[in-house]
């Protein structure tokens, strides 16, 4: 009887498991994103694990032999899924997770991204210059920096070539979610002007030809990393928050469709939360807005901004975690009956 409920169980959480991941993978629109791709395949091994232990106890045999099978024949599967069960925990936070590794042509990694032959001639550039730097040896770097160096830089002006013209040409119609006017115009003036200081910095002569001006290496460098970290900041923000409202539309469904089969206690607990969550991401949303309204202007309110911004999506996703673990613990003992929380009545993620 353990076995048999087992069984059930088991086959409910794998669903829901597989179902989670899908719906976090459809959000986040990169097929080959690590964590997705070890999380689908944390899934076909639950999946033969789980189908090794059924096929052992449909196996027709004597009251002593299954008393003699082995004590735990789950053993495997419950190892598969507490393997799972971390990877879960990181694929909650995946945007955060992107968003400190993000380049600027981060956007080919998505399925279905706008392309034109200008994009596709700049991204060979952008191939063939990273491929040259990865050969690169230790050693390299210790005898021939400035030569590693300045192979670095130019593979910082392709991205930046590729992320301006990625985002002037592609109409506005193919724009992703997440790329307002705003945050366009903003993107659109950085790289030019990063650009132009490229130009600067090449124009000096010498006895081999063009020889570059270090001055302005310092600047370029910062002007790279605050474009990296807007364009990373706001796209991740805004796939994350818009990942949020639709779990909490999912969430608020499955409570209302199983309220009468809640404890008091745990739908009381549940309202809250999800108010709570509610309210964090209609405030995340307000922060990213305020956030790029001042990426024009910079300085300490972008910088505050920044910081505000980030402190109330930690909350966010502190809230929405509680939420799913309360629900998830709602299904424990008295609640096996309840059904589980099924993402693939979402709407669409385009």
């Amino acid at each position: 009887v353990v076995n048999l409920r087992e069984v059930e169980d088991n086959h409910k959480y794998q669903k829901y498991h597989a179902d989670c991941i899908n719906f976090i993978g459809q959000h986040l629109n990169k097929p080959n994103q690590y964590l997705i791709k070890v999380a689908n395949s944390q899934i076909l091994k639950m999946e033969e694990a789980y189908e090794k232990v059924v096929e052992e106890l449909a196996q027709n045999v004597s009251i002593g032999q299954r008393l003699d099978q082995k004590q735990n024949v789950w053993e495997e599967y419950r190892e598969v899924r507490r393997q799972l069960k971390q990877m879960k925990d990181r694929l909650w936070e995946v945007e955060a997770h992107e968003e400190r590794l993000v380049e600027l042509d981060d956007w080919r990694e998505e399925h279905g991204h706008w392309t034109s032959k200008n994009m596709q001639e700049l991204c060979g550039k952008i191939d063939k210059q990273n491929g040259k730097i990865m050969k690169y040896t230790r050693l390299d770097l210790d005898q021939r920096w400035n030569v590693v160096d300045r192979d670095l830089k130019k593979l910082q002006l392709f991205r930046i070539q590729a992320l301006l013209t990625w985002i002037s040409e592609q109409p506005a119609g193919s724009r992703p979610h997440w790329l307002c006017e705003e945050l366009k115009d903003h993107l659109v003036d950085a790289c030019r002007e990063y650009s132009s200081m490229e130009d600067r910095a090449c124009e000096g002569t010498g006895w081999v030809g063009v020889e570059r001006n270090s001055d302005y290496d310092l600047v370029l460098e910062m002007a790279y990393s605050k474009i990296r970290a807007a364009l990373a900041r706001v796209k991740y923000g805004r796939i994350e928050n818009k990942r949020h409202r639709s779990e909490l539309e999912i969430y608020r469904d499955w409570v209302e469709q199983n309220k009468d089969s809640l404890r008091d206690s745990t739908k009381g607990q549940l309202d809250r939360l999800l108010e709570r969550a509610e309210d964090k991401v209609g405030e995340v949303e307000m922060r990213l807005t305020e956030y790029v309204g001042l990426l024009s202007t910079g300085g300490e309110r972008a910088r505050d901004a920044a910081r505000a911004l980030e402190t109330t999506r930690i909350g966010k996703r502190n809230v929405m975690k509680e939420a799913i673990q309360t629900i998830v613990h709602s299904w424990k003992g008295d609640g096996r009956s309840l059904p589980f929380v099924s993402y693939s009545r979402a709407d669409g993620v385009s």
